[in-house]
């Protein structure tokens, strides 16, 4: 009986040390995992940056960005179910950006008297997409940077079928000896025609076919296996497939329907409070977390990923709850907030 104890004991033992063993492989192999998700986002950024680069200097030509499908200046309130344009608040002041009426775009607010709530501007910081915080990864980015590679599914007059994603009216400086611009407070195609002021891009209309549409564009862009090489490093997702949402701008994957009662990166509020995984549409280029890059134009085309905790600006704090302004959050931390962009990764121009 006793060498029979003795056993058993020596082989709970055993068992013991290989379920640590086995702890210590799994904690071994996804810290290397973790390790190697920076390494593929900057190769994937350089990858970019080098078939954009190659091919631009084939064919001419220079590849732009689109605005971010869900910090679009597109007033979707004109859609049944829209709720207007995401949010903004002003860099200064932090005034709320108006969510509907169509948006403009001019270089003094003071040339649009009656209209200044619809100005558009570069520093114009993102608070959410229907409500304050509902999109932490972009809370607190400027208008300037919320841009994505490429054309954006969606893209189209906000009056069609489906809602836009961009559409704004630009308007030059007044006449000399003027102060300001004809036509307060609507300021619309009436003095302002469609072909000369209406910025939005067409060939786009939020069907699942213009999906083909941008990959080719990327194709293009790209050059012949560039989508195909990017695939192989893993930085792009090409997949269309799940269920629409955000009258069209995003989607959710079949595999991730879950929802939650708290925020996780990746995740967006939905309207009834809980969160939940989104995808963007169409071909988009994604870092090591699998999370959507932003690219902008700033002295040559830029890349930007969140990062680990999948924030570029504030990181809500261990409460889940983002306490601070969108206007001041890059320099003035609320609550128990923390600095979103110390893991950023940012590609040199």
């Amino acid at each position: 009986m006793l060498r029979s104890a003795f056993t058993a004991i020596e082989m709970l033992v055993v068992i013991v040390i290989i379920i640590l063993l086995g702890s210590l492989v799994m904690a071994g192999a996804n810290l290397l995992s973790e390790q190697r998700k920076p390494v593929m986002t900057r190769n994937a950024m350089q990858a970019v940056l080098s078939a954009l680069g190659g091919r631009a200097a084939l064919i001419g030509g220079n590849t732009g960005s689109a605005e971010h499908p869900l910090a679009g200046t597109a007033d979707v309130s004109v859609v049944v179910g829209g709720s207007g344009r995401p949010r903004f608040r002003r860099k200064t002041g932090g005034s709320l950006v108006n969510v509907t009426g169509e948006a403009l775009e001019v270089g003094n607010l003071a040339w649009v008297p009656g209209a200044g709530g619809r100005v558009v501007m570069p520093d114009d910081c993102f608070d959410g997409i229907v409500t304050a915080q509902d999109l932490p990864l972009l809370f607190g980015v400027e208008r300037r940077r919320c841009r994505v590679l490429g054309g954006a599914v969606g893209i189209g007059t906000p009056a069609g079928t489906f809602p836009g994603i961009t559409a704004y009216r630009r308007l030059d400086p007044p006449r000399v000896g003027t102060a300001t611009l004809p036509g307060t407070p609507n300021f619309d195609r009436a003095l302002y025609p469609d072909p000369q002021h209406l910025v939005s891009p067409t060939g786009e209309d939020g069907t699942t076919t213009q999906e083909t549409i941008q990959t080719r564009s990327l194709e293009t862009a790209l050059g012949p296996g560039g989508i195909e090489e990017l695939s192989r490093l893993g930085c792009i997702r090409t997949t269309t497939a799940g269920t629409l949402i955000l009258q069209r701008r995003a989607l959710i994957d079949p595999v991730e329907t879950a929802t939650f009662a708290a925020w996780s990166p990746g995740c967006y509020q939905r309207t009834d409070g809980r969160w939940q995984v989104y995808r963007l549409r169409g071909p988009i280029l994604i870092d090591g977390w699998g999370r959507e890059m932003l690219c902008w134009n700033e002295n040559g085309l830029r890349f930007s990923s969140a990062g680990k905790d999948g924030v570029f600006v504030c990181a809500p704090g261990p409460d889940g709850i983002i306490s601070s302004a969108a206007q001041t959050a890059a320099t003035v931390l609320a609550g128990d907030d923390r600095d979103g962009s110390v893991d950023n990764l940012t590609s040199q121009p």
